[in-house]
């Protein structure tokens, strides 16, 4: 990094490129303490796609079940491990996707119950405590309930083209709007 260059960045300049200090933190995370991060404007989109799935997950297991265990799935100790070791951030990260992805299948397949979803929720409260990287505010700011019960209102009444409309609002907002069987999710982009 040189400033005579301009090959740096100060805080102030991400938050104006729309970096949240959840992706900085993710991205830097994602590297280990003791090698130089290749830290690039691009890594944003990564670091957001990351974050998103999480939270995407984090909404799956809530539908299942909305109580937190006091038990963790087994795959904790692993990520326990990878800190434990050297604060091996990528590799606990990589074992928490990768667990991610074990248990979307399992779901998919139907075969996962209603304990597993339980520990599950403990897991990403428990991963996000060390990480910090989730946002735990799960209010919805007024204009945007308002938006959704709206395009609810409209979905009933089979008003297409209206909904979409509000669909593309939340989206601009910074919302991603996701329709379920047990209604609309939402989530920030």
């Amino acid at each position: 990094m040189s400033k005579s260059l301009n090959n740096y960045y100060v805080i102030s300049d991400l938050v104006k490129n729309g970096f949240s200090y959840e992706d900085f933190r993710f991205i830097i995370l994602s590297a280990h303490y003791r090698s130089k991060v290749n830290f690039s404007l691009k890594r944003k989109v990564e670091a957001k796609s990351a974050i998103g799935r999480i939270e995407e997950f984090r909404q799956r297991l809530l539908d299942l079940s909305k109580i937190i265990s006091e038990k963790l799935p087994k795959e904790a100790d692993d990520f326990n491990d990878a800190l434990q070791d050297d604060l091996d951030t990528p590799k606990a990260l990589a074992v928490f996707f990768n667990w991610i992805r074990l248990t979307n299948q399992k779901i998919d397949k139907k075969i996962f119950t209603k304990q597993e979803a339980e520990a599950g929720n403990r897991f990403i409260q428990y991963f996000n405590s060390i990480f910090a990287i989730l946002d735990n505010k799960n209010e919805l700011p007024d204009e945007v309930k308002l938006l959704v019960d709206s395009r609810e209102n409209h979905r009933k009444n089979k008003e297409w083209q209206k909904s979409d409309l509000i669909r593309d609002k939340l989206l601009s907002m910074g919302w991603k709007l996701k329709d379920t069987p047990n209604g609309p999710k939402i989530t920030k982009k």
